[in-house]
């Protein structure tokens, strides 16, 4: 799932795995770069051909 919107969220490190009873970091980090997701540095899911977006810059209107 995170291959496939990874377009969408960006690359890099998304976020980690925490022991929730010692709330330490499990030294796991699951992240999303070039079409593929993984955990810690292990591939798990490419999405192939991979996309990127053009992103708009958009200018705010205060009401």
């Amino acid at each position: 799932m995170i291959a496939g919107l990874g377009p969408l969220i960006g690359e890099g490190t998304l976020g980690y795995f925490v022991n929730s009873k010692t709330k330490a970091d499990a030294n796991s980090s699951w992240f999303y770069k070039n079409g593929r997701s993984g955990v810690s540095g292990h591939k798990s899911v490419t999405v192939n051909p991979h996309r990127k977006l053009k992103m708009l810059h958009l200018k705010l209107q205060s009401w």
